[in-house]
């Protein structure tokens, strides 16, 4: 099961880091030298970096779940292809998440802490919005790496109680600071039920939400 959970990943990075290099092959025309000198603000442009940021990860279960956001940490890599004001960025990311679970047992509460790392692969259509400022929309893929109870004492198996892999909606601004160096915000709307069929604690689909925060920096 892992292993197919593996290569599902890898082919899903794999294309979505290589869709704006397609994108640049096709768009690209072969033109004289003088003529793309001309007209360069007009091709398409590649550029790939790193990025680092955090995360506010909340689980919505009014039964089971506390609505606060908790801290996490996220980085990776991406790739952007932009034409005029249209463009097309696709990431790779390693993000952390830790939701707070209550269970009822007996005539008391008992809160139980579960820590992931996820690996999440978005691909965003963009838009530049006002000069350096684009808004960015579209799907991510989310598979978790590890999955942990942490709290002291406890006995459960979460591998029992989360789904292995979700899907969201991503809407963000991305600030493109200098050449190099850019900053944003997005707001990551989970789209797919979180909570296994195996879970027994409540029948509510738990959905997740996520705002991240991070800071990038461009090789090219």
């Amino acid at each position: 099961m892992h292993l197919m959970k593996s290569k599902l990943l890898l082919t899903i990075l794999l294309a979505a880091l290589s869709f704006p290099g397609i994108i640049y092959a096709q768009s690209a025309p072969i033109e004289p030298a003088d003529s793309l000198y001309m007209h360069k603000d007009t091709l398409t442009k590649v550029s790939y970096g790193i990025k680092l940021g955090a995360n506010f990860n909340q689980i919505t279960g009014n039964e089971t779940f506390k609505q606060d956001f908790s801290p996490g940490i996220a980085g990776g890599i991406f790739v952007v292809s932009t034409k005029k004001k249209w463009g097309i960025q696709a990431e790779a990311m390693i993000s952390s998440a830790r939701y707070n679970l209550q269970l009822e047992t007996g005539d008391s509460l008992r809160t139980t802490y579960f820590s992931f790392i996820n690996a999440d692969i978005a691909v965003m259509l963009e838009y530049e919005l006002l000069p350096k400022i684009w808004i960015q929309a579209g799907p991510q893929f989310s598979t978790f790496i590890s999955i942990k109870d942490i709290a002291p004492n406890n006995t459960l198996d979460p591998i029992n109680y989360f789904q292995s892999s979700n899907f969201s909606g991503v809407l963000g601004l991305d600030a493109r600071i200098t050449k190099h160096f850019n900053a944003g915000v997005r707001y990551i709307y989970g789209i797919s039920n979180l909570r296994s069929g195996m879970s027994v604690f409540t029948s509510e689909a738990w959905m997740t939400r996520t705002i991240h925060a991070y800071i990038g920096y461009r090789f090219k």
